[in-house]
């Protein structure tokens, strides 16, 4: 996962910290060993480069990682006051050789959540990326509500005494 570019106009949205949630949220998928962010920071430092803003790039840090996927994506919305909005762009870029082996059905994903729609793109159309998902959450919009309900009711384990999910997204306290 890299970074997440700030595109959203507020120095409030911390393409780092977003990017280590996200991470934090793939470590949690089937089939999917992630590498902390901050090997993908080392290895755009070891490349030279800010940020990732192409697919020679991207695949430029797959091959310095040695690994066979890399997310990259914008913040294009945030709004952190109650209620809080989010708007996220995300890529996932495969490395030529795992593109090559690549299998659609075994990409997996809840129904019901976020991400619905998500769309494998062939993997024969090299140069871009696999999957793009785009999203804007609103927490104001009854259906975001009641997903995120249904998420932390799910995952009672990690829940605050008021029976929802709470997660650091900033040095902030929360």
């Amino acid at each position: 996962m890299a970074l997440l570019r700030n595109e959203c106009g507020t120095l409030d949205a911390d393409g780092a910290a977003f990017a280590d949630q996200l991470a934090r949220q793939l470590v949690n998928t089937a089939n999917i060993e992630v590498l902390p962010v901050n090997c993908t920071i080392r290895a755009m430092h070891v490349q030279r480069m800010g940020q990732i803003t192409n697919t020679a790039e991207a695949v430029k840090i797959l091959e310095t990682l040695g690994a066979d996927g890399l997310e990259v994506g914008t913040i294009s919305a945030f709004d952190a006051y109650d209620p809080p909005k989010i708007g996220m762009a995300i890529e996932l870029y495969v490395s030529p050789v795992a593109e090559s082996h690549a299998d659609p059905s075994a990409v997996q994903h809840t129904s019901g959540g976020p991400t619905d729609g998500w769309a494998w793109s062939s993997p024969a159309v090299t140069g871009q990326p696999v999957t793009v998902v785009n999203v804007f959450l609103d927490a104001a919009d009854p259906e975001i509500r009641r997903k995120n309900k249904l998420y932390a009711e799910h995952c009672r384990w990690n829940t605050g005494p008021d029976g929802w999910v709470h997660y650091r997204i900033s040095n902030r306290p929360v």
